[in-house]
């Protein structure tokens, strides 16, 4: 709540997505002491964070939109350096910054070289365009205009992941699918150095077994954002079952690239059976397999993902 700039016009909406805890109480707390502040309090009760963005998404007025998490600490000048780059680069929708641990003591050893899994630390290695195959920031901390949020509502698309086509699917990533829409719908996704935030991390997930689960979540996401490059890059969608079967050769292979050694085996009795903590080896080979079981568990639903995503055909980038 500390601007550099008091003429920055702004709003904060505060979703209670179903929590026990005494959110609205707190909120009346912060209206007495910030008084000046536009702050409103929405109770969404479906349980899940999308659908708790999705309401504040509505409600907001202004023409930038931003995620803030309740462990988001926005340094003074993020706003205004975030419109900034919006006045700048027309062409931009979407933009993220540089995420800072609160608390850089008794980290595990291993942390530095995971930390992305946290939304932790730069999200390229220079401030520009994101040129990737499928750009995306993280949630924490994205800014995005409101047209991107219409068009992408103006598609008459249900959001595939938030959509729950298959109640198992895991949630993570509506801040990917968000990127990925507005990218093929012509909009650049960018990334600056100048965008700082604290992120509080719950010192209690960071250990080993939580990163397991964060992996897990985001390898079987993965599958679902690769559907859409998929989708979008070919042109013959009614040889669904090649693209299927091409789609699960591609990771056995990776899975299997060096049987012949024996550091293959090695690995995986390091990385799986004994779970040998920060063993990059073991988690490349988790994160296939993890992919190979999510694609043989939506063989027969493989084809219903095609069709919902086959109006990518119809988007222009």
């Amino acid at each position: 709540l500390e601007l550099k700039r008091e003429d920055v016009i702004f709003e904060v909406i505060v979703v209670d997505n179903n929590s026990n805890q005494e959110t609205k109480n707190e909120l009346i707390r912060c209206k007495e002491i910030f008084s000046s502040l536009n702050i409103q309090l929405l109770e969404e009760p479906k349980q899940g964070k999308s659908n708790a963005l999705i309401m504040g998404f509505d409600t907001a007025k202004n023409d930038f939109l931003l995620i803030c998490d309740d462990d988001n600490y926005l340094h003074s000048d993020y706003l205004i350096n975030a419109f900034d780059i919006f006045n700048k680069h027309d062409d931009v929708g979407v933009v993220g910054g540089l995420s800072i641990l609160s608390n850089q003591q008794n980290l595990p050893f291993w942390f530095k070289k995971f930390k992305g899994a946290w939304a932790i630390g730069q999200q390229q290695s220079t401030t520009g365009y994101i040129n990737t195959t499928l750009p995306a920031v993280w949630g924490a901390g994205m800014v995005f205009r409101r047209s991107v949020w219409q068009d992408v509502k103006n598609l008459g698309f249900k959001s595939f992941l938030t959509g729950r086509l298959d109640a198992s699917v895991s949630m993570t990533g509506e801040d990917t699918e968000l990127c990925i829409l507005a990218n093929f719908l012509g909009y650049r996704i960018y990334y600056s150095d100048n965008l700082k935030l604290t992120h509080d991390v719950n010192s209690a997930r960071l250990n080993w077994n939580y990163y397991l689960q964060l992996n897990k979540g985001f390898s079987r996401s993965q599958i679902y954002f690769e559907l859409y490059d998929l989708v979008f890059n070919n042109n013959d969608l009614k040889s669904i079952n090649k693209i299927w079967e091409k789609h699960l050769s591609q990771y056995v292979k990776l899975f299997f690239k060096d049987y012949q050694y024996l550091f293959f085996y090695k690995g995986l009795y390091l990385g799986f059976s004994n779970n040998v903590e920060g063993y990059e080896y073991g988690i490349v080979k988790r994160t296939y397999l993890t992919k190979i079981i999510e694609l043989l568990r939506i063989r027969n639903k493989y084809s219903l993902y095609i069709k919902h995503l086959a109006f990518l055909h119809n988007v222009k980038k």
